[in-house]
């Protein structure tokens, strides 16, 4: 009887935060109507970074912030399609580290589309075919991504946010044995941050640059070797 009580005070909770957030909508819808006619940009980075603030101001637990923020990620992702459908272009195939990163930063309601290398990203957002692309721009132990670099060079794009992501790599295969591994697939990227690693155990292996680690999951589940 304990539980159902205590469940039937979540369910009224639930409803009222239903309630709040359909009135957030519609305050949200507003404020789309009043950019489209004035041409500002539906997407804003500071005040993304301004509620983001004041929630951790005002959360009083148990929920730690990150947790408090990945619930308040999903709501403006939503909020960001009620004002416009936007299409966010990134490092393909699904999966990918860029990916998870625009997922981190725009959330799941908003579009997505996948681009096979990152000129192809610049491509999309400058023939307007997406609003916003995510490219890898510098990592902890390689440093900066000369190609995204280079493309801001030539590019008119410019960065309006940043992502931080967490990288952890895994070395997949059907083999049993490190000795038995005669190649590798990664980004280039990747070979860099895992040089010390693959030259220590697995120095006969080749290896074969590809576009992303998420494209070379897909080539290691074909090839036995």
């Amino acid at each position: 009887m304990e539980i159902r009580r205590i469940r039937e005070k979540i369910d009224s909770i639930d409803k009222k935060i239903v309630e709040l957030i359909s009135k957030r909508a519609k305050l949200i819808k507003k404020i789309g109507e009043i950019k489209r006619k004035r041409k500002l940009s539906i997407y804003v980075p500071e005040r993304e970074k301004e509620v983001y603030r004041k929630i951790s101001q005002y959360n009083p637990g148990p929920l730690p912030d990150e947790y408090l923020k990945n619930v308040y990620r999903e709501i403006m992702s939503a909020s960001l399609a009620l004002e416009k459908e936007l299409t966010i272009a990134y490092l393909g195939p699904p999966a990918t580290f860029t990916h998870l990163a625009a997922l981190k930063k725009f959330g799941s309601a908003v579009k997505y589309t996948e681009c096979s290398n990152i000129t192809e990203i610049f491509t999309e957002v400058e023939k307007g075919n997406a609003d916003f692309g995510v490219v890898p721009i510098e990592n902890s132990i390689e440093g900066a991504v000369s190609h995204t670099l280079d493309m801001f060079i030539d590019s008119e794009l410019k960065i309006c946010s940043e992502v931080y992501l967490e990288i952890t790599h895994y070395l997949l295969s059907r083999k049993k044995n490190l000795s038995d591994i005669r190649r590798v697939y990664s980004n280039p990227q990747v070979f860099g941050q895992c040089r010390r690693w693959l030259e220590k155990n697995i120095p006969a292996a080749e290896l074969v640059e590809v576009s992303s680690t998420a494209r070379a999951a897909q080539i290691a589940v074909e090839e036995p070797d």
